[in-house]
């Protein structure tokens, strides 16, 4: 039997001690011969309904199929002796640092074990690619050169029948030009989970790896926590500022490496596989996860992170496009006359020199329907 058995990865997420992997497969092997002894226990329990009716007519027939003599409910002695000898070796298997330990509360090991047996993976054919680009495009038709690369990664996925994803990609652009919204819309296009991180504001790393259950804030990362939550193995997930987050974190109990090497292990297929946990010291999957990372330039990203990433460079939005981009929000929320007027803004600023950004789009948005949404004093 090999470390990748599956028996070997249900102990990792689901067992705490020798004892408990003897109980569980214990409790499976009287399952399985109860489950194969049924038709023969339901045989026994026909002929004793037909006699207790003949010589007890108009009286209830009091068993089931529980009340079946020859139905195990233990292993008989030769058959713990075996399970003994071979869960002594299989947990000689597990290095100790593999083993959930007893400082991870009953509800953390409750969703690893759920996630054990049920996390799937998102699959869609190419005919669901392309209807799920085409939509990610209407939203933003100004970041078509970003759709379209993870338009043909995500279709190449699904000609190898490997589940919907892209990436890793690096989006290198000026700020407000719908990074982080492209991202949500891609993860809603696709059926699956989004989850992000931001660099710039906590440098990255506790949020993207968590922390070893010695430190004082022990968690989860925030990729695992949301994997855990939803149960998909494919989420789309995004790392905002990148260029930020290249040195160590200095913290009272010592460092923690880089962002930019922790995402190294992540991104990189062969250790992307079995990527270890610092807090659940279990390796979970991580082959399947959309990276999008976003940086303003690539200058201080570091070179062997920087090689495994696909890079698209957007330039800065049009006022032609900033405009377009405001009639469609407008008219939706506040109609078509109001969403020229702030058309028009737009382009009125854009003569003058200002540079604006989607975010500024936004807010102009959000304003205007702010004043429409105000009581009118008499």
């Amino acid at each position: 039997m090999e470390r990748r058995h599956p028996i070997v990865q249900f102990i990792r997420h689901s067992c705490r001690s020798q004892a408990d992997l003897r109980h569980r497969v214990r409790d499976r092997i009287i399952e399985r011969q109860r489950a194969a002894m049924r038709p023969e226990a339901e045989a026994w329990l026909e002929e004793a309904r037909r006699a207790h009716e003949r010589d007890h007519p108009g009286r209830p027939f009091p068993s089931g199929i529980a009340d079946c003599p020859f139905l195990p409910y233990d292993l008989t002695d030769a058959q713990a002796a075996r399970l003994g000898s071979a869960a002594r070796r299989v947990w000689s298997w597990l290095p100790p640092e593999t083993r959930l330990h007893g400082k991870i509360d009953a509800d953390e090991k409750a969703a690893l074990a759920a996630l054990s047996k049920s996390a799937r993976a998102v699959h869609l054919t190419e005919a669901e690619i392309d209807v799920a680009f085409a939509g990610i495009h209407a939203q933003a038709p100004w970041l078509a050169r970003l759709t379209e690369t993870a338009w043909t990664e995500a279709r190449r996925r699904a000609c190898r029948g490997l589940p919907a994803g892209f990436g890793p990609l690096l989006v290198l652009g000026p700020p407000g030009i719908g990074k982080t919204r492209w991202a949500r819309a891609a993860a809603a296009a696709l059926g699956v989970p989004f989850g992000e991180v931001d660099a710039g504001a906590t440098g990255g790393v506790f949020g993207v790896q968590g922390t070893e259950t010695g430190w004082g804030t022990a968690n989860p990362g925030a990729l695992v926590r949301l994997m855990l939550d939803r149960r998909i193995a494919n989420p789309v997930f995004l790392v905002d500022e990148l260029d930020a987050g290249d040195g160590r974190t200095d913290t009272t109990k010592g460092s923690l490496p880089g962002l930019h090497r922790v995402l190294l292990g992540l991104v990189e297929p062969m250790t992307a596989r079995a990527w270890r946990c610092p807090y659940f010291q279990l390796p979970f999957d991580m082959a399947s996860v959309s990276w999008v990372m976003t940086s303003n330039t690539a200058g201080q990203i570091h070179q062997p992170l920087l090689d495994r990433l696909t890079v698209v460079e957007l330039p800065d939005l049009s006022a032609a496009q900033l405009a377009g981009f405001a009639r469609g929000e407008a008219t939706a929320r506040l109609g078509a006359e109001i969403a020229e007027i702030i058309a028009a803004e737009i382009l009125r600023r854009a003569r003058s020199g200002q540079r604006q950004s989607l975010r500024h789009v936004t807010r102009m948005i959000e304003r205007a329907e702010a004043v429409l949404d105000q009581p009118i004093l008499q």
